[in-house]
């Protein structure tokens, strides 16, 4: 008996016999992805032709994305949002199908972070935050995607001032007083410098 296989109308993928126990067996990875007619026509000696289909979906798994973090720069009072700079593709399905999954990791070691962006209130300055992407089809996950930043430090808050009196002549003590002091994001203990203008000199 003779076995061939065929893709959709014409295309052979196999020729054969069967083997001692009625099977006809062979491997094959060059399916194209997406859905498939698969056919098998067994001829006997005197030419009769015996035939069954089977459809088969071939599954493609999406390609990586292109990813970065916004802002490049961050200090610890921006929360950090994963930019999809060129979407994953996918062979099988518009990129509007798939949907992505996201991984944080502090410092090297996982978090229980997993959206696409990160709050503010979770860094800290000198930490390095990598964020792990992958695209996901309804069958299978495709290769992982990754970016990374260092948290800066954050430049501090300007105090509140007051200067008294607020009207003067050339003999007038004049003072300067901080009514509310600098806040720094990191926690760092700030110093002050102090200068007086006059007329804008």
């Amino acid at each position: 008996l003779k076995v061939v296989w065929k893709t959709g109308a014409a295309s052979v993928i196999h020729e054969g016999k069967l083997d001692a126990s009625g099977i006809s067996e062979f491997d094959y990875a060059n399916l194209a992805g997406g859905a498939q007619v698969v056919t098998c026509e067994v001829t006997d000696t005197k030419g009769v032709v015996g035939k069954a289909t089977v459809n088969l979906l071939i599954n493609s798994p999406p390609g990586a994305p292109v990813v970065s973090i916004l802002p490049t720069n961050p200090t610890t009072t921006d929360d950090l949002v994963v930019d999809l700079v060129t979407p994953a593709s996918d062979p099988d399905r518009t990129a509007k199908e798939l949907t992505y999954t996201y991984a944080w990791f502090k410092n090297g070691a996982p978090t229980e972070q997993t959206g696409k962006s990160l709050p503010a209130g979770l860094t800290a300055k000198g930490e390095t935050w990598k964020v792990v992407v992958k695209a996901n089809d309804p069958k299978t996950a495709g290769p992982e995607a990754s970016a990374s930043v260092k948290i800066a430090n954050a430049v501090p808050l300007a105090p509140a001032l007051a200067i008294t009196p607020t009207t003067v002549d050339l003999l007038s003590d004049v003072s300067c007083t901080m009514v509310q002091a600098a806040v720094d994001a990191d926690g760092d203990k700030l110093t002050y410098t102090w200068s007086w203008t006059v007329g804008g000199y």
